[in-house]
């Protein structure tokens, strides 16, 4: 009967699963550039989860993240680079340093004073790195979604003071976007100029969604999420036709159905 914990017996499983000579092929091919794929494919299954709050699979995806972090553990410590513990270190001390008025001074605040407090806190971390950021938007990862991106920018940018104070000029600039677009295409000015131009219709659909308190990324994929439950509405009825051999008209017919039951 083992005493160990059941964190050191997943350390172990990892090791045998990256054994040199008995260990699984795949796995000992893993790379830290390798396992990034896999970790964004189980941060979306965690969310669609949390989505359709289907609480089985919530805990198994879970459980697929934690498999992510003890996989990056295994390849850090083989290499030297860092371990499960240090990494535990770090997130014990970061918790307790970014959150001063639980840990330290113990003073209930507001959650806008907690936000205040956040950004402060992580702004003094960046200066005291070695090398101090070049620009306020350095945490801002390169490889979030598009969506997601843009409404962290903006929050950024927002900081300093640019940034819109109110709501209406905002949809003046997505009126003047959506002029400039049309004007794109009409003048056939090819693909890059009008993939530019589409960008900054979004980029300012973004703006608008962040002005309104929303994040984009989950308001797009809730409506994502109802076109799919509709598509598939007017999938099964079709009177056992092929969809694809409705008229527009009568596809148009099933959509309006499909808005009423779905």
């Amino acid at each position: 009967m083992t005493n160990k914990t059941i964190l050191e017996q997943l350390q172990d499983m990892m090791q045998q699963l990256r054994h040199e000579s008995h260990g699984c092929a795949w796995c000992k091919r893993q790379t830290l550039d390798s396992l990034t794929q896999y970790t964004i494919e189980e941060a979306y299954e965690l969310t669609e989860a949390v989505n359709e709050n289907n609480i089985p699979a919530i805990k198994e995806e879970l459980a697929d993240l934690l498999l992510q972090v003890l996989f990056y553990a295994q390849i850090g410590e083989e290499q030297d680079l860092f371990s499960l513990d240090e990494l535990m270190q770090k997130l014990s001390q970061k918790i307790k340093r970014r959150n001063p008025h639980v840990f330290d001074i113990k003073k209930p605040l507001t959650l806008k004073e907690i936000a205040a407090q956040w950004e402060q806190i992580k702004h003094d971390e960046q200066q005291q790195k070695p090398h101090k950021p070049d620009s306020l938007l350095n945490d801002v990862p390169r490889s979030l979604p598009a969506l997601s991106r843009a409404h962290k920018l903006q929050q950024h940018a927002h900081r300093v003071g640019f940034d819109w104070d109110a709501l209406p000029p905002i949809f003046d600039k997505l009126q003047e976007e959506i002029m400039v677009l049309n004007q794109a295409i009409t003048n056939k000015l090819g693909h890059n100029k009008i993939s530019e131009e589409m960008g900054n219709v979004l980029f300012t659909c973004s703006n608008i969604a962040r002005h309104l308190g929303l994040d984009p990324e989950t308001a797009l994929q809730q409506t994502n999420n109802k076109f799919d439950r509709r598509f598939r509405w007017m999938e099964q009825h079709t009177n056992h036709k092929a969809l694809s051999d409705l008229s527009l008209d009568e596809m148009e017919e099933l959509w309006q159905k499909a808005k009423d039951h779905v």
